[in-house]
């Protein structure tokens, strides 16, 4: 019994390299909640939500909540067919032609293809056309660029889409792309809240499935581009491009109008 539960214990540790993955991330989720503040006070300023009680809880999320998605995320990894960390964890040493190609360039992409899906979904209903027009303040849009980038790289795809993969895994990479879909499917479900307040509806029970579309699709390129990145490159290649498109999406969208 006691040689079981030491094994048991042994199985849970993490090396060294990884503690620092481990810190590195969650320092990272702390400064992307707390960057997206501003954007989320912007929100919900005429409502009777309290600013206070929604510093406290970003807080509290990032103190409490994700350290437990990144050490889920460490441990499957480990047993997983993905590229982890290999600049964070220093395996793989940092070369920035290779970012600008795979992390930089590959967000642009995505930018642009949101783009045309906005400009495309626009001639279907006004209401479309609303939300392709609709941003917030250009730094607050920044701000929250870090959060989109970091935070939702790290719960989508460090440990949703690696949990989503961990029965598949035997089915090798159509296993990746059915657990890279799934989280990309989470990623859109994800923004039909703010959708709802940008509408001025009651619930997400009121949007329209024009609406619908639009969430699961723009931002299932993000995610299946994100998660492709994860899969192949590594996590951070997929928040530099996740962090990217946001960048063009809250900046310069607006700028070109």
């Amino acid at each position: 019994m006691g040689n079981t539960v030491s094994r048991f214990i042994g199985t849970l540790k993490l090396e060294r390299r990884e503690w620092q993955g481990f810190f590195v991330l969650w320092i990272g989720c702390i400064v992307g909640n707390l960057a997206l503040l501003p954007y989320i006070i912007n929100i919900v300023i005429g409502s009777t939500a309290n600013p206070q009680a929604i510093i406290l809880s970003a807080l509290l999320n990032s103190l409490i909540i994700y350290p437990f998605p990144i050490y889920i995320g460490m441990r499957l990894k480990r047993k997983l067919s993905l590229a982890g960390l290999p600049l964070i964890e220093g395996i793989k040493r940092v070369n920035f032609p290779d970012i600008l190609k795979w992390g930089v360039l590959t967000g642009i992409i995505s930018w642009l293809l949101i783009k045309a899906g906005d400009w495309g979904f626009s001639f279907l209903t006004p209401q479309l056309l609303d939300l392709a027009t609709t941003h917030p303040p250009i730094l607050m849009g920044f701000l929250a660029s870090f959060y989109g980038g970091i935070v939702e790289e790290v719960t989508l795809r460090f440990f949703l889409m690696a949990l989503f993969l961990w029965p598949l895994k035997k089915y090798g990479s159509v296993g990746v792309w059915v657990a890279i879909l799934l989280a990309a499917v989470v990623f859109g479900i994800g923004h039909l809240p703010a959708t709802v307040q940008v509408l001025g509806l009651h619930s997400m029970v009121d949007l329209p499935i024009l609406v619908v579309s639009r969430a699961l699709i723009l931002n299932g390129i993000v995610g299946v581009i994100c998660g492709w990145l994860y899969w192949r490159k590594g996590l951070e290649y997929a928040i530099i491009s996740h962090f990217t498109a946001d960048l063009g999406v809250h900046i310069l969208s607006p700028l070109l109008g």
